[in-house]
């Protein structure tokens, strides 16, 4: 899309048989405020113009903030629009909520002791810095939680049969 405008009239000359509009803008840099405003009323008079009763707006974390101050600001206006994070951010903002509650856990130690990170990394992989690092650490240490906790129901708790059965099953199946 060259233009903010073009882009608009894409919208609206969507077929008629097409449930809901499509608008999909990139920018280098987040827009003002003012064109993420414009962006936002567009996508009402489209949603109005179609009988469309809601919308999504799916955007990325600097851009979430100013939307959700423009939805705030006009309440009426903006009040079928439900604004997500892409799911990109929204993984980074899970990770990221993971090492604030754990951090100083000794979940960083034990995933430099395990060669899974180096000891520079280990916070910016915990903190979302790095993507792929990230992800990896978390479901590594996912993983070990939910052995540590089999380990304590196989060792500290009654099972009843048809668990031991399952569990003996899977053995088996192994074998």
């Amino acid at each position: 899309m060259s233009s903010l405008s073009e882009a608009v009239d894409l919208v609206k000359t969507t077929p008629p048989n097409k449930s809901k509009p499509y608008y999909h803008a990139t920018y280098p840099e987040p827009p003002s405020k003012s064109v993420l405003n414009d962006i936002m009323v567009k996508l009402v008079d489209s949603m109005h113009e179609k009988q469309i009763p809601f919308s999504f707006l799916v955007s990325d974390l600097p851009t979430y903030k100013t939307i959700v101050q423009l939805k705030a600001e006009n309440q009426e206006l903006f009040e079928n629009m439900t604004l997500i994070f892409g799911p990109f951010h929204q993984q980074m903002s899970y990770i990221y909520a993971v090492y604030k509650r754990f951090k100083g856990s000794g979940i960083a130690d034990t995933l430099v002791a395990a060669g899974v990170v180096v000891e520079g990394s280990v916070d910016q992989a915990l903190q979302g810095k790095h993507y792929r690092r990230g992800v990896h650490c978390i479901l590594l240490w996912r993983e070990a939680l939910i052995q540590k906790r089999l380990q304590d129901i196989l060792e500290y708790e009654e099972l009843s049969e048809d668990i031991t059965n399952n569990l003996t099953i899977l053995r088996d199946a192994l074998n």
